[in-house]
C-alpha cells in the first residue's frame, strides 16, 4: 500500500508538470538585435599613381607579307630566296607595258609598244620566306609573292575594359618583367588595340627565332594567354576582354618565344589631390554618383572623376575634404577589400554594424 501511494503521488506530480504548469504563460526573451548603420569615408586627399599592370606573353612578330605593287611580267629577280633584307631593298622588276593613245592617221605604221619598268621592295627588314617568284613570270597588283620573318619578338597581353578606360592617356613605353628572366627592361613602341574576335585567350600559336638569336620555337599551341602568366590570366571571363596592348622587345634582351611576362604601364599621377574609394562612386571614367551622409538619409551628389589606380579614383569636382560619404553605393554588393587605401585598416560593408570611418 505504501509503495502504491508513493508511485501514485509520483504520477500527479508528472502530469501537474507536464499538463498544468505547461499551460502557464512563459516569459519571452527577445532575440538580440543589431544596430545596422552604413559604413562611411571621410573624404581626405591623397596621391594616385595609375599604374596598370598587365599579364603577358613573349611572342615571336608575325612575318609581314610582300605584296607585288604592279602588274606585268616578271624580268629581273635581285634577291635569292631566304635572303637577309634590309628595308626597302628591291626584290624583283615588273615590266608594265603602257596604254597609248590611238593613232589618228589610219596609214601610220603601228607605233611602237612602250614600258614601263617598277621594282617591287622589301617592306621591312628580316629573311626572306616563301619567295617564289620566277621569270617571265605575270604577277598582278597585290598579289602575294612571299613574306618577310622579322626575327623580333614582342610582349602581348589582353585588356579588359576598365583597364582600357584607365589607359586612354596612351602610354608610349612600359616596364617589361619577364618570368625567371633579365631584370626588368623598358619595353617601347606599346601599341594599345582591339581584341581579336573570334579568337579566345590562350589560343593560337607562338614561334620562330628571335633577337640576337636568342628566341628558341615554342611549343604548338602555346601563345598569349598559355603558359604561366599568359595573357588575360587576370579574368575568367573571356566576354570582358576588349583589348589588347603589345610592345617590342628591345634587340639582344636574353628572352624567349613563349615565357610569361608582366607588363608595367603609367598613364599618369596627381599629387596631393581628393580621392575617395572606387567602391563609393557609380561610375568610373569621368563623372560618377556619391552618396553623403544626412539627417534624413544618403543625398546624392554628381561628380567628375580624374586618374584611378584600380581602387582609389580622384574627384576634381563635388566633394570636399572632410566631407562624409557611403563607402559603398547603395544596393551594390560588399567587397570588404576594395577601395580600401594602402595601409589603412578596413572592415565591413554595406549593411554592416561598423559605423567607424573606414579608411579615413
Amino acid at each position: 500500500m505504501v509503495w502504491i501511494a508513493v508511485f501514485a503521488v509520483i504520477a500527479v506530480a508528472l502530469v501537474k508538470i507536464a499538463f498544468l504548469d505547461g499551460l502557464k504563460p512563459g516569459t519571452v526573451v527577445g532575440a538580440p538585435a543589431a544596430n545596422i548603420e552604413p559604413v562611411s569615408y571621410s573624404v581626405a586627399k591623397g596621391n594616385i599613381d595609375n599604374v596598370v599592370e598587365i599579364k603577358g606573353m613573349v611572342r615571336s612578330d608575325p612575318a609581314i607579307p610582300v605584296l607585288s605593287n604592279a602588274i606585268g611580267e616578271v624580268v629581273k629577280i635581285f634577291v635569292d630566296a631566304k635572303a637577309t633584307l634590309a628595308e626597302g631593298d628591291p626584290l624583283f622588276q615588273v615590266k608594265t607595258e603602257v596604254k597609248q593613245a590611238p593613232n589618228s592617221d589610219p596609214q601610220a605604221p603601228p607605233s611602237k609598244p612602250v614600258y614601263k619598268y617598277s621594282n617591287v621592295l622589301a617592306p621591312a627588314g628580316g629573311t626572306l620566306e616563301n619567295f617564289q617568284v620566277l621569270l617571265e613570270q605575270q604577277v598582278s597588283i597585290g598579289q602575294n609573292v612571299g613574306s618577310i620573318g622579322q626575327q623580333s619578338l614582342s610582349i602581348e597581353g589582353s585588356l579588359d575594359s576598365a583597364q582600357q578606360f584607365r589607359l586612354l592617356n596612351k602610354p608610349t613605353t612600359s616596364t617589361a618583367t619577364v618570368n625567371n628572366g633579365p631584370a626588368p627592361f623598358e619595353c617601347p613602341n606599346v601599341v594599345i588595340s582591339a581584341a581579336d574576335l573570334g579568337s579566345k585567350p590562350g589560343t593560337g600559336s607562338s614561334g620562330g627565332a628571335g633577337n640576337g638569336g636568342m628566341a628558341v620555337p615554342a611549343a604548338s599551341g602555346a601563345g598569349p594567354g598559355s603558359g604561366q602568366g599568359g595573357a588575360g590570366s587576370g579574368t575568367g571571363d573571356d566576354a570582358a576582354l576588349s583589348g589588347k596592348v603589345t610592345c617590342k622587345v628591345p634587340a639582344g634582351t636574353p628572352v624567349f618565344a613563349g615565357l610569361g611576362a608582366k607588363l608595367s604601364l603609367v598613364a599618369g599621377s596627381a599629387k596631393d589631390v581628393v580621392v575617395v574609394p572606387l567602391t563609393a562612386v557609380k561610375g568610373t571614367f569621368q563623372s560618377g554618383l556619391v552618396w553623403l551622409q544626412g539627417e534624413q538619409g544618403p543625398q546624392e551628389r554628381k561628380v567628375t572623376l580624374g586618374l584611378n589606380d584600380g581602387k582609389m579614383v580622384e574627384v576634381t569636382a563635388g566633394l570636399a575634404v572632410g566631407d562624409g560619404i557611403l563607402r559603398y553605393v547603395p544596393g551594390a554588393a560588399a567587397d570588404r577589400n576594395a577601395g580600401c587605401p594602402p595601409g589603412a585598416v578596413c572592415s565591413g560593408g554595406p549593411g554592416s554594424a561598423a559605423s567607424e570611418n573606414v579608411g579615413g
